[in-house]
């Protein structure tokens, strides 16, 4: 038979292979559309997830953090009512330590069923105040902690509170020269310094017990 005569059959079966062929490749090419868009699609719902899980875990830290600083804060503020407390009760007390001060450097006894008698003078030397000065590191001005020395012999008039008056300098003949300090003025000031030492102990203290109960926490990880 010609060539001419197979000539629409060679064509046709050439036109249906070209067919299948596009149609392969349009397959082809809609499978990798589809494998890409269910990657992407994946790829999305995975990092969607992550940020969820992410935003969850932040949320979560947030919360612990925010508890834990409100339990600190509590924490210190309870601590820091507590040493208020005690410094007020500790300045109730040296007032009614004052309060007495009258009372036993006035008068005395001198036995069970005496009648009171003044208390005759006693006589503060210039270098027995400083000594007491001294001893409690007032070797200087210092603002309510260093007992006055009046250079005016006999003068016992007791000041309202230790003065900041510094202790003047003394030569050996005037360490025994009358101080016109008198009881009261030492009771008086002892009370006074008393009260504050013990306050910044109790300051000292509470600061100590809070800085160990947070290490015993961080220790036990609570």
């Amino acid at each position: 038979m010609p060539f001419k005569q197979f000539a629409p059959y060679i064509l046709g079966g050439l036109a249906i292979i070209l067919v299948a062929y596009a149609g392969v490749n349009i397959s082809l090419a809609q499978l990798d559309a589809m494998k890409t868009a269910s990657y992407q699609a994946g790829f999305a719902a995975a990092e969607a997830k992550q940020v969820t899980a992410l935003n969850v875990a932040l949320a979560k830290q947030q919360r612990q953090l925010e508890a834990e600083f409100t339990r600190k804060l509590t924490t210190a503020n309870n601590a820091n009512a507590a040493i208020r407390a005690e410094k007020h009760a500790l300045a109730q007390r040296a007032a009614n330590l004052e309060k007495e001060i009258d009372y036993v450097t006035t008068h005395y006894r001198a036995g069970p069923a005496a009648q009171p008698e003044l208390l005759p003078a006693c006589i503060f030397t210039t270098g027995f105040v400083g000594l007491y000065n001294n001893a409690i590191g007032a070797t200087t001005a210092v603002g309510g902690d260093t007992m006055p020395a009046s250079s005016a012999t006999g003068d016992t008039q007791r000041t309202d509170s230790a003065t900041n008056t510094a202790p003047t300098t003394t030569t050996e003949n005037d360490k025994l020269r009358p101080s016109g300090v008198a009881q009261a003025d030492i009771l008086q000031h002892v009370a006074g310094y008393g009260a504050r030492c013990l306050a910044i102990e109790a300051q000292l203290n509470g600061l100590i017990d809070y800085l160990e109960n947070e290490q015993r926490r961080d220790a036990n990880g609570t």
